[in-house]
């Protein structure tokens, strides 16, 4: 079909004119935007509580917060034409609160006072996961073996979180972290402790030249440490003959000998270990 000019020109107007009256989202979404910005509100004076409801079903709004806040006081309502913001304001005006607009739209009510005040930034605190939250130390019986200790004082000297009690041996009590030995959970090669002895004698009488590994745990111990480490873990593991021995040696011992001249003791110790013909012993006094 062929049309003339003139049908042509007529043509493209009804078209313009049909695809004016088309709704265009853009076009309602600015006039949406538009009638938002500014809405007419005609709400009464009355309890705070019942203004802001009627403000929020009004506006469409969010009202969040300490809603407590808003108890107890009276609003002198609002009537005209503003946007939410300035609709809120006046609603709120003689109450002593403020409302903050969050990102996602809803308004927070807030005492004027506290408002006022500095906000600071949040703060994200976070701890590698590949740690444990429980705080060990644990020594190997090539460590034991560098430090030469004399006594349980002698083994944990260089540990701040570790302190040792006492004058002597049998009364050298440790404390990991300020918990006393009494309150954790005591074992040598796996077996408990008894530690409910007399408060003045530590729970083991050790010489760290038999040990052959000791772990200290502080804090509430693993699950797999066993009953009653709550307040933390002592572990100690002694040696076995072939620590002791040197690859081809059958038997072997030593002798310890000390003089204190503060209170005018001795103390003596000593062990002999052998092995043969897949037995082995220990002996030490």
């Amino acid at each position: 079909m062929f049309y003339t000019n003139n049908r042509l020109r007529a043509l493209a107007v009804g078209l313009a004119l049909g695809l004016a009256s088309l709704p265009f989202p853009g076009g309602h979404a600015q006039a949406a935007t538009a009638e938002a910005a500014q809405q007419q509100y005609n709400i009464a004076a009355g309890p705070l509580n019942t203004v802001l409801t009627r403000f929020a079903d009004v506006s469409g709004s969010l009202i969040a917060g300490n809603l407590q806040l808003a108890a107890d006081k009276q609003s002198q309502g609002v009537s005209g034409s503003f946007t939410p913001d300035q609709a809120l304001a006046r609603i709120l005006a003689g109450t002593g609160l403020v409302a903050d607009r969050d990102p996602d739209g809803a308004y927070v009510l807030r005492d004027a006072e506290a408002a006022g005040t500095n906000k600071l930034s949040p703060v994200s605190v976070t701890a590698p996961t590949q740690y444990s939250v429980q705080n060990s130390l644990s020594y190997d019986r090539g460590r034991i073996e560098a430090l030469q200790p004399q006594d349980m004082k002698d083994l944990f000297k260089n540990e701040s979180s570790v302190s040792v009690g006492g004058s002597i041996p049998i009364n050298q009590k440790v404390y990991v972290r300020g918990v006393e030995e009494t309150a954790m959970l005591v074992t040598v090669d796996g077996a408990r402790q008894n530690n409910k002895v007399f408060h003045h004698n530590a729970t083991n009488l050790i010489d760290p030249s038999l040990l052959k590994a000791t772990r200290a745990s502080a804090g509430v111990a693993a699950a797999d440490d066993g009953p009653g480490a709550l307040g933390g873990s002592l572990a100690y593991e002694t040696v076995d003959v072939g620590d002791l021995l040197a690859p081809g040696d059958s038997l072997g011992g030593f002798l310890d000998g000390r003089y204190a001249s503060n209170g005018d003791t001795v103390t003596s110790a000593g062990s002999v270990f052998g092995r043969a013909n897949g037995f082995e012993a220990l002996g030490y006094v």
